[in-house]
C-alpha cells in the first residue's frame, strides 16, 4: 500500500477532500441564503441552480480537452479553484440576488470542471498494479470531506456567520492553489498497453532500466503489459518498437 502514495498522489487525494468539501459547504450555503437573505420561495429555487448547472455541464467538456488532450491538468485545477473562491466570495458578500446567482454559477462551473479529470489523474499517478488501490483511497478522501465540509460550514456558521464561511473557503482555495501548483502535470505521464502474444515481456528488465519509464505490470489474466513513462523522456512508438517479439 505504500507504493500507492507518492507526493503527487497526495496532491491528488487532497483535492478530492477538498473538492468534495466545497461541494457540501456550497449545498449548506446556497439554499439557506437564499431562503433567509433573499426570500426567495423553494419553487423558484431552480431559477437560480438550473442556469448554474447548465453552466457547469458545459464547462466540463473544454476541462477535459485542455487537461487530457493538450496536457494542461495543473492549469485547468489552477482555474478552478479560481472559480470556487470567487464564488464563495460573491456567495458570501454579495446583497443582490444577481450576483449571488452568478456567484452560485462560479461555483459550479469551478467544480464540474475537476470532475473530467480527478480520477484520471489518480489513475495516470498510480502505479499500474495498484490503480484500484489509489482510487478507493482517492473516493474515501471524497467521502471524508464531505462530512468534513458539512461540519466545518454548521459549526462555522453556528458561531459566526455567512461571511466567516466564504472567508473560511477563501482560505483554504489559497492553501489548495499552493498545494496544486507543486504538482507535477499528469498529462506529461502516458501508458502503453501491449499484447503478451505480439510484444516480448522478458524485455522489460531491460525497458526499466531505460530513463522514462516509471513502472511496468504484466496482467496475466486478460495477456497484457501495462507500461507508463514520461512523456517528456519517452516515446509511446518507440517504447512499442523495443517490446516487439524478434521474428
Amino acid at each position: 500500500m505504500a507504493r500507492c502514495v507518492s507526493k503527487d498522489l497526495v496532491r491528488m487525494y487532497i483535492t478530492f477532500l477538498f473538492h468534495s468539501s466545497t461541494m457540501a459547504i456550497a449545498f449548506f450555503l446556497i439554499p439557506l441564503m437564499l431562503k433567509t437573505k433573499f426570500d426567495l420561495p423553494l419553487g423558484d429555487f431552480w431559477k437560480v441552480y438550473l442556469p448554474a448547472v447548465i453552466f457547469g455541464i458545459l464547462a466540463m467538456g473544454p476541462a477535459a480537452v485542455f487537461g487530457e488532450k493538450y496536457n494542461k491538468g495543473k492549469e485547468v485545477f489552477l482555474i478552478s479553484i479560481g472559480f470556487i473562491a470567487a464564488a464563495f466570495l460573491l456567495m458570501g458578500f454579495s446583497s443582490n440576488i444577481w450576483l449571488f446567482g452568478t456567484g452560485v454559477v462560479f461555483f459550479f462551473i469551478g467544480f464540474n470542471m475537476f470532475e473530467p479529470l480527478l480520477q484520471s489523474f489518480v489513475s495516470k499517478f498510480a502505479k499500474a498494479s495498484q490503480k484500484g488501490a489509489a482510487l478507493g483511497v482517492a473516493n474515501t478522501f471524497a467521502y471524508v470531506g464531505m462530512g468534513v465540509g458539512a461540519t466545518l460550514a454548521g459549526k462555522i456558521f453556528e458561531y459566526g456567520n455567512v461571511q466567516a464561511v466564504a472567508v473560511t473557503v477563501l482560505i483554504v482555495a489559497i492553501f489548495w492553489a499552493i498545494w496544486i501548483y507543486g504538482m507535477r502535470n499528469p498529462g506529461l505521464r502516458g501508458t502503453v498497453y501491449l499484447t503478451t502474444d505480439l510484444f516480448d515481456r522478458e524485455k522489460i528488465p531491460a525497458l526499466m532500466t531505460e530513463t522514462g519509464i516509471t513502472d511496468t505490470y504484466i496482467n496475466e489474466t486478460e495477456g497484457i503489459m501495462v507500461i507508463k513513462y514520461d512523456k517528456e523522456l519517452q516515446d509511446e512508438d518507440v517504447i512499442r518498437g523495443k517490446m516487439l517479439k524478434e521474428k
